[in-house]
């Protein structure tokens, strides 16, 4: 079987060289294709494909919204290469050591399968390792059959790329999805929108896990502006991504405990920190909270902290 794994990225090296590692820990020899978007091309960009034996294609610079132009020209050209299986996984997508090997399982048992993702899919569903069916589609992590894969790729082109929104409402009219079946307007239009139109008029279903197959751990993007930043060097923004991986109270606040304990496969016992909040003029106040002291917020009870605020451990 010819395979292989598309990665968009933009500006996100740091997390890019995560995922990356994550990826080759499991399989050294995966051909794997980073699309860089917008044209970017820049020396640390070269250093990290190289480090992992990624292959690097700098996507033409455009003006369309979003990374949609970019994810489909990587599904686009693995389709147009013969991939019978193509995985495509996002620069801030963290792989758990067994997702490789659980989506090539599902395809190998399941072959009318739309794709299998690995990402959460159901914030109620039980947390174990139980096989779910469900016809639903989330982009951070997923992989396609080449027949299912030529479906998608189809509507990859300028006039989807030129009005995303109205090319959906006209080549989906009768979708359930747009404005709640009045076929008025849609919100619902990005690529990940595009291949859940084609999956629903396909009438097929995607293969998830329960729990979680990798971690989707950027808290900033383009969709995500007032996130947290990483600065420094690249190896020092590389210090800051893994961080976050490893401390799980931290992805709680920014992206919510039940998404959290479904990437990390159990429920995630709460803390409590207690500090004693010291702002100059004297007024003080307590605060409870499962972040460390240097994660905390600026704002606390309403009041942004300024520079000179003392934070004391209880």
């Amino acid at each position: 079987m010819k395979e292989c794994l598309i990665l968009p990225t933009y500006q996100r090296n740091h997390f890019l060289w995560c995922a990356l590692r994550s990826i080759r820990e499991q399989d050294k020899k995966l051909k794997i294709f980073i699309f860089s978007d917008r044209g970017e091309d820049n020396e640390e960009l070269l250093v990290v494909a190289k480090e992992f034996y990624a292959h690097l294609k700098i996507t033409p610079r455009h003006n369309f919204y979003g990374n949609s132009y970019c994810v489909l020209q990587g599904l686009l050209w693995a389709y147009e290469h013969g991939y019978d299986l193509v995985h495509y996984s996002e620069d801030d997508v963290i792989h758990h050591a067994d997702c490789l090997s659980w989506h090539r399982e599902v395809h190998d048992r399941f072959d009318d399968v739309f794709c299998s993702c690995g990402w959460v899919f159901n914030l109620h569903a039980p947390i174990t390792n139980d096989l779910m069916f469900a016809p639903w589609y989330y982009a951070p992590n997923s992989c396609f059959s080449r027949e299912k894969l030529g479906l998608v790729v189809k509507h990859a082109n300028p006039l989807y790329f030129c009005d995303m929104q109205k090319y959906v409402l006209e080549t989906f009219p009768k979708s359930i999805l747009h404005d709640k079946g009045k076929q008025r307007t849609t919100k619902f239009f990005e690529e990940d929108a595009l291949i859940q139109y084609v999956m629903e008029q396909d009438k097929s279903q995607v293969a998830w896990r329960a729990s979680a197959l990798v971690d989707h751990i950027a808290p900033v993007g383009y969709n995500k502006p007032d996130g947290p930043k990483f600065e420094g060097t690249l190896e020092e923004r590389i210090a800051q991504v893994e961080s976050l991986i490893a401390d799980h109270y931290w992805r709680a606040d920014l992206f919510s405990r039940k998404i959290v304990e479904r990437e990390i496969g159990h429920v995630l016992p709460r803390r409590n920190l207690r500090y004693l909040v010291k702002l100059p003029g004297g007024w003080s106040t307590e605060y409870s909270s499962e972040l460390p002291k240097h994660q905390l917020p600026r704002k606390i009870h309403s009041v942004v902290l300024p520079k000179e605020a003392e934070i004391i451990s209880l």
